[in-house]
Order: structure tokens, then sequence, then C-alpha cells
């Protein structure tokens, strides 16, 4: 079973009439940004319950989720110090942290749009459909999982850029990959710079969301600004 297989049996308009907070990542990608597109709902792209039961490493995941949920001010998404890419779950007490180099400018720029994405493969099953957000003036937040390989990976970026109203997103975000996907900073600015589109909009990676911690939380459908200049990067969350 998996998230997009539920879609058709959901009450929108008994999820529009009844509002909650509805957070995840991964597969959770795929019900987040349908609630979004069929009641207008915002919704967040972050922790699971699970996570909340992390020992180590784990005060930044419940800051931002903190202050994205249940808060209604401006706040900038700062970066971690240090991330894991661990199965923390098997073994709480000996974690690997590795040091955190900041993010990745890919390609220079400001912009300031709707939040929309989540796990690349699981939004690939709303393509096409009445459940995918209208991408126009979106900002696109783009993560993956340890499954995933650069080849695999440029597929699914085509996929996208097929979609209707991919012409107007104004941002690329792309979380930090995991160390079994293979795609290095090298491989992807090579990925990204194959693509016309990609050049004339801001373009930034190694953000901290997404399949490895510790994680942000940001708001589907929610307003972000992102200003990518002379090597600093400031992104921040207006409406949420």
């Amino acid at each position: 079973m998996n998230t997009a297989q539920i879609l058709q049996s959901i009450n929108w308009n008994l999820l529009r009439d009844n509002p909650k907070i509805f957070c995840g990542f991964s597969d959770i990608t795929v019900l987040v940004n349908a609630i979004y597109a069929k009641t207008g709902i915002v919704t967040y792209y972050g922790p699971f319950y699970g996570t909340f039961g992390m020992k180590k490493g784990v005060e930044y995941t419940l800051e931002t989720f903190r202050t994205c949920v249940f808060s209604t001010e401006p706040f900038i998404i700062n970066p971690t110090r240090s991330w894991s890419d661990d199965f923390w779950w098997l073994d709480q007490e000996n974690r690997k942290f590795l040091p955190n180099p900041g993010p990745l400018i890919i390609a220079e720029g400001d912009a300031e749009g709707r939040l929309i994405g989540g796990h690349l493969t699981s939004l690939t099953t709303l393509f096409g459909t009445e459940f995918l957000p209208d991408l126009s003036n979106s900002i696109l937040m783009l993560e993956e999982n340890g499954e995933i390989r650069p080849r695999s990976f440029d597929r699914l970026l085509q996929s996208l850029i097929h979609q209707k109203g991919f012409k107007g997103v104004k941002a690329l975000l792309i979380g930090r990959f995991t160390s079994a996907s293979q795609i290095s900073d090298g491989i992807l600015v090579k990925i990204i710079r194959n693509y016309p589109k990609f050049s004339q909009i801001p373009v930034v990676a190694n953000l901290n969301f997404g399949h490895t911690y510790p994680q942000f939380t940001f708001p589907i459908g929610g307003t972000g600004r992102i200003n990518a200049k002379v090597g600093k990067v400031v992104f921040e969350i207006i409406k949420h």
C-alpha cells in the first residue's frame, strides 16, 4: 500500500470543512500535495511522528517544526552544523554525524513563491492528475532517498519539466542527497546545467530537508523567499 492508492477514496469536502495539521515526508509527499491541490489547506513537509523519538541530533528538527506549525511569524531557515543519513532507529546511541559545508548554489538569484514538492519519486505519481498542485509561481522543493541514482533522478526531473505550469516555476531548492544515492555535488551540478530553465532561476542544493537528519519543516502551499548570491543563501518562510 502507498499513499497514492487512497486518493480516490478521500472525501475532500469533509477534509476541507475540518482542517487538521498534516505533516510527513517521503511517501507522504503524495498526501500533503494532494490535500493542498484539492482543498487549499496548507500542509507540512517535515518529520514523521516517530522522528520525535530520536535521542540525538533532533533539536533542529523540533525547533523548525514548532516554529513552522505553531507560529505565524516569518522565519529564516539556517543550515545545521552537522548532518547524518544513518539508520538512527536501529541504534540510537552510536550515531555518525558529518560536518555540514552549507548550501550549494548552482544558479544565483532571488525569488518568492508558493512552496510545492517533496520526495520527487513520490511526487511523480501525481503527474498529469487533478492531485498535482499548480506549479506556476512556485518554489519547487525536491529531495530523494537512497534508492535514487543519477540517471533516474535526471529522468524524473525531465518528467517534472513536462508538467503543466512548470514554465512558471520561480526557483528550485534541493534537499541533501543520502550517501547511498551516489549523487555528488559535481554530478548534481552537471545534471542541473543540462536544462536551460535552471540557468534562469535560483537553484540551491544541500538543504536540510528530506531523508537526511536533522530536517527542517516547510509549508506545502505556504510562501517562501530565496536569495542566493555571492556565495550566501537566505531562505525565509514568509507565510505558513
